[in-house]
């Protein structure tokens, strides 16, 4: 496996996008969003993951995909990059594969 990366498949509509899973923490269901005062069409809100305050990303928003209200079966991919925690908001999560 020398030189492979894995990476999480997942959904936005029709489009299956790829998220290089060392910035993946873990996948939840998509909680109750706490709106943010921001103003901000990009961050869908807060949620609070054991007392820190994660924003959630609008994935939608971010690839110009048709905007659409969260639903009971969409999902959270927690993400860590240089020590800052952010959710994207997905569909559904698909599979890990393994990529060179």
């Amino acid at each position: 496996r020398q030189g492979m990366m894995q990476y999480l498949l997942f959904q936005i509509d029709e489009y299956t996008l790829a998220l290089p899973l060392d910035y993946v923490k873990r996948v939840i269901q998509a909680p109750a969003i706490n709106d943010t005062l921001l103003g901000s069409k990009e961050i869908l809100g807060i949620i609070d993951m054991h007392g820190e305050a994660v924003p959630v990303i609008n994935t939608r928003k971010t690839l110009s995909i048709e905007n659409k209200e969260l639903e009971i079966s969409d999902q959270l991919i927690l993400c860590e990059i240089d020590s800052r925690m952010f959710a994207l908001c997905v569909d559904n999560t698909l599979e890990v594969i393994d990529c060179k």
